[in-house]
């Protein structure tokens, strides 16, 4: 029982790390590559240039988070609400 928490564990703060580490991977490959889009005259902080880029960081975080929440949420609501515990067969 024991190995499958620690297993537990794990995942999950490899899940909680990836979702942080994605977004800014995406950014600094996209601005540390040469490209028609990526010039040294616009700032990495234009915001109003690159606006599209730092949407699609924050949806690459967001959306892990949406599919934790919509997967494991239902029983986490449900046993706030029925006063039962979310797993009865653990001890």
């Amino acid at each position: 029982m024991d190995d499958e928490r620690r297993l537990r564990r794990d995942a999950l703060a490899a899940a909680v790390l990836s979702v942080g580490a994605v977004p800014i991977s995406f950014l600094l490959g996209f601005f540390g590559i040469n490209t028609s889009q990526v010039t040294e005259q616009n700032s990495v902080f234009d915001f109003a240039r690159y606006w599209w880029v730092y949407a699609f960081a924050v949806l690459l975080a967001t959306v892990p988070m949406l599919v934790f929440t919509y997967l494991h949420g239902w029983v986490w609501l449900r046993s706030l609400f029925s006063k039962r515990p979310l797993h009865p067969w653990r001890h």
